[in-house]
């Protein structure tokens, strides 16, 4: 984890508040300690506590009563976790109930969650301007941190080798309405851009930094942190496409005091739920809808629809138009989906590869439930 190491030694410097404390009371009464995950690695979990880093572990017990992987320790997490004597390992008991989460649809599989963050106040929504805009993967993002209670920020990165940085502002701002947009280059070594960005960042409030592979979040951190703190790649010239410089998500504290959050790169982005995350982000097609003349209009082959006669009058823009019916149909074909499919629980929680799970079966039969999983 990044940061001084005074902050290991304070909780409320990694966001723990009168909310947390009430909350983790009644799991504090015996032999529970606070601590916050700032990575994970299958079952095992580095947690930030009062008394310096600890590796979390997860008992047999804890993983069958929560078999779904969301249900378990996130980069973010407040856990309650039981020490080990003379180790710098705990077992994690409980995890307090999530203010916020950025999530998506796990790639490959038909209905299953992935969580990215969790308990972050603002999600930096990174696009580089090294490339077109793609503005339906911005509408996407935008509605992922609406869905999470997450506020987003739209920052536009690599200013500095785009021609008509004005332009791509005008075009972003079509699609952002109200939200936040900065224009920064991580490389500069005096930036506007980056003032803006620094001015935005809040001691004791977590950030999350989210965008596809090579748009520069890991640079960003840097130089916010001061130094080179994230491994970074350059972005391949024939396509376009980032490299995956960031593979695992990890929380930093910035010597500001401010908490952040560098998540792997998303070639592909599937929205998992979104009912009021669609609203927040296309407030402009949602005020249209009021004036439709059927309450449950879908906007697509209903007459009387006010948002079909605003584009079609040229009030709203078609490409915008379609894809708001896009992800409209995306998120209710999920919704199908998830209702139909087999219960969660008769999946297996966590893949292994068949040479792996013969001696996982073999000691799990030898396992005392209030044992680590090893």
């Amino acid at each position: 984890m990044g940061g001084n190491q005074a902050f290991f030694m304070n909780l409320e410097a990694l966001g723990w508040d009168d909310h947390w404390k009430a909350i983790a009371q009644p799991f504090c009464l015996s032999d529970g300690q606070v601590g916050r995950v700032v990575t994970e690695d299958k079952h095992a979990y580095t947690l930030v506590t009062s008394t310096g880093a600890v590796v979390g572990k997860l008992t047999r017990s804890f993983i069958r009563h929560h078999p779904k992987v969301e249900d378990h320790p996130k980069v973010g997490d407040w856990v309650i976790y039981t020490p080990l004597d003379k180790e710098a390992k705990g077992i994690i008991q409980h995890i307090l109930p999530r203010r916020s989460q950025i999530f998506r649809k796990l790639v490959g599989r038909e209905s299953a969650r992935q969580i990215l963050a969790t308990n972050v106040e603002v999600a930096f929504i990174t696009q580089g301007l090294d490339q077109p805009l793609n503005e339906r993967r911005l509408e996407r993002f935008l509605v992922m941190a609406h869905e999470g209670n997450v506020d987003p920020v739209v920052i536009l990165n690599k200013s500095d080798v785009c021609s008509d940085v004005q332009g791509v502002l005008a075009q972003t701002r079509r699609i952002t309405g109200d939200t936040p947009v900065l224009v920064v280059s991580a490389l500069r070594r005096t930036d506007p851009g980056m003032r803006a960005l620094k001015a935005r960042l809040v001691p004791g409030r977590t950030h999350v930094f989210i965008g596809t592979s090579g748009v520069g979040k890991s640079s960003l951190i840097n130089r916010l942190y001061g130094e080179e703190i994230q491994s970074t790649l350059e972005v391949r010239e024939q396509d376009g496409r980032g490299r995956h410089a960031t593979t695992a998500r990890e929380l930093f504290v910035l010597p500001c005091g401010s908490l952040v959050v560098d998540t792997p790169g998303m070639r592909e982005l599937h929205l998992w739920e979104a009912p009021t995350g669609l609203d927040d982000a296309f407030p402009d097609i949602i005020g249209l809808g009021t004036g439709c003349r059927f309450r449950n209009c879908r906007h697509d082959q209903e007459t009387g629809c006010a948002i079909k006669e605003a584009v079609a009058r040229g009030a709203l823009a078609q490409d915008r138009y379609q894809g708001f019916l896009k992800l409209q149909a995306e998120l209710t074909q999920l919704e199908r989906q998830r209702k139909y499919s087999r219960p969660a629980t008769s999946r297996r929680p966590f893949s292994q590869s068949s040479h792996e799970r013969k001696p996982a079966s073999h000691f799990n039969r030898n396992l005392a439930d209030d044992e680590p999983f090893l």
